[in-house]
């Protein structure tokens, strides 16, 4: 038996899972932007398979890249041409997509600021590899944030009340010394 390069050895191994009927749906699929991963969701194998045999087809391996660029890009352009035209639904969706992009953002902020505030010093490192360490320090974390939150809210009512207190008092004072002055 003869492979397919002319070497009189027998082909060792699984076969291919990949035949070259699936190369033309793999580029209609990197023209779409997909990923190999969801190729090979669609085609029912695994990744590795899909990189494998891209890997045995240098000139689309090189080509998919600029594929996934130039399918952003059109995605871009029709959307642009929907808004220009006056489309709602699509001035709708963009809206929607760039505010959940804000509030991930947000959320990723935070989250590296509650990791930065939760990280041992030097000084607390030894300390921070005992067990429980560090959920004492996200309770503590979350403690102070809660107490500091309370105080700030506890002095704006203060402040509140004593602008409240120092208007009346002024003004019964000044009640006060007009019935003197009778």
């Amino acid at each position: 038996m003869k492979r397919k390069n002319g070497n009189e050895k027998p082909r060792r191994g699984r076969p291919e899972r990949l035949t070259e009927a699936d190369l033309a749906q793999i580029e209609e699929w990197s023209l779409a932007g997909l990923s190999t991963l969801q190729m090979a969701s669609l085609l029912k194998c695994s990744r590795k398979a899909v990189e494998t045999f891209l890997d045995s087809h240098k000139d689309l391996k090189a080509r998919i890249p600029s594929y996934k660029e130039n399918s952003a890009a059109l995605a871009k352009l029709i959307l642009h041409q929907q808004l220009e035209a006056g489309d709602a639904e699509a001035a709708r969706w963009y809206l929607t997509y760039r505010a959940k992009l804000e509030m991930e953002k947000a959320r990723i902020g935070l989250l590296r600021a509650q990791k930065a505030a939760l990280q041992p010093t030097k000084e607390e490192l030894p300390n921070a590899l005992e067990p429980g360490a560090y959920w004492r320090r996200v309770n503590d974390y979350f403690t102070n944030r809660q107490t500091e939150q309370t105080d700030q809210k506890e002095q704006q009512q203060s402040d509140a009340e004593s602008s409240d207190k120092d208007g009346t008092t002024e003004a019964a004072g000044d009640k006060a010394q007009t019935d003197k002055q009778d």
